[in-house]
């Protein structure tokens, strides 16, 4: 079923990007507001991880990109899973952690195409499978893809 703007869904998906669209500089910090939202361990893609990895994983993201927008595309939720489609605008700050390797800044602005589809148990996320445009992020920041 399609949700509406003032669901549960909604809101959790609100929470989720907001939680992700700057960096939380005390660690400890990040780690609480990332368990109100998130299981520990989580699952991401079918691998357990334990939630301060996660953690590292957003740092990550943040030294790389630096977010200006986000559209949520499209948001469908049935049962205990929500799925989320949505484009971030970032600027390319940081050396990138890619399935090719690190690409280093470019100062180029991107847009990434992702779609989440997150599983909750009792009210917070406990796994996520993650599809994201990675090969459109890298030929947008000048990145071969070629080996």
């Amino acid at each position: 079923m399609l949700t509406d703007p003032g669901t549960a869904a909604h809101r959790l998906v609100t929470r989720l990007l907001d939680l992700w669209a700057a960096p939380i500089a005390d660690p400890g910090e990040a780690l609480r507001r990332f368990s109100a939202v998130y299981t520990d361990p989580v699952t991401l893609n079918g691998t357990a991880l334990p939630l301060s990895t996660l953690v590292e994983r957003a740092a990550a993201t943040h030294r790389a990109l630096e977010r200006t927008g986000v559209e949520v595309l499209e948001v469908v939720a049935q049962d205990n899973k929500v799925v989320v489609a949505f484009a971030m605008t970032a600027r390319h700050i940081g050396t990138w952690p890619s399935a090719l390797g690190g690409v280093p800044a470019s100062g180029r602005t991107v847009t990434v195409r992702t779609i989440d589809v997150l599983t909750l148990t009792g009210g917070l996320v406990s796994g996520i499978w993650v599809v994201s445009d990675e090969a459109g992020m890298l030929s947008q920041v000048g990145a071969s893809l070629r080996q």
